[in-house]
């Protein structure tokens, strides 16, 4: 479902629902942007669009296990490695096979918008922070971004 706002304020003026609106969407945003559940945005094409705190302190904050390189530091080739990515977050993963691994992107790369939410759980590779082992629900839900509006 795709909701579009237009800006129906009369005489340049912002009027109630509008304001009501703005505020329940900043507020939303800055809600999402803190919860405990790493969300993130990818094109169908794997690249990446943008994470939530979560994540951004899960893949990227996590001393020299999922760190982003600085440029001058590695060779471009590394860096593209490190680029965040949905194939990035697949070699987070430990599957129980190559197969379980090619089934999942297979079925998210046919994924189109009304289709249901894949779900899966996998074990994550250790980081050295790590207590015990770490499992995350993976959740693939087609959507549409609403800033650019591609699927």
């Amino acid at each position: 479902k795709v909701v579009v706002l237009i800006n129906c304020a009369l005489g340049g003026e912002v009027n109630e629902v509008e304001k009501k609106l703005a505020t329940q969407s900043r507020r939303s945003h800055e809600l999402l942007r803190h919860i405990d559940v790493i969300a993130s945005v990818f094109k169908m094409d794997g690249t990446f669009v943008s994470m939530n705190v979560s994540g951004e302190k899960y893949y990227w904050k996590q001393g020299k296990d999922f760190e982003r390189p600085s440029s001058d530091s590695v060779s471009e080739t590394s860096a593209e490695e490190f680029a965040m990515s949905l194939e990035r977050i697949y070699r987070t993963c430990l599957w129980e096979n190559e197969g379980q691994l090619n089934d999942l992107q297979k079925k998210v790369n046919s994924l189109k918008l009304g289709d249901d939410t894949i779900e899966v759980e996998v074990k994550k590779v250790m980081r050295k922070r790590d207590v015990g082992e770490v499992w995350h629900k993976l959740q693939f839900t087609p959507l549409l971004d609403p800033v650019e509006g591609f699927p």
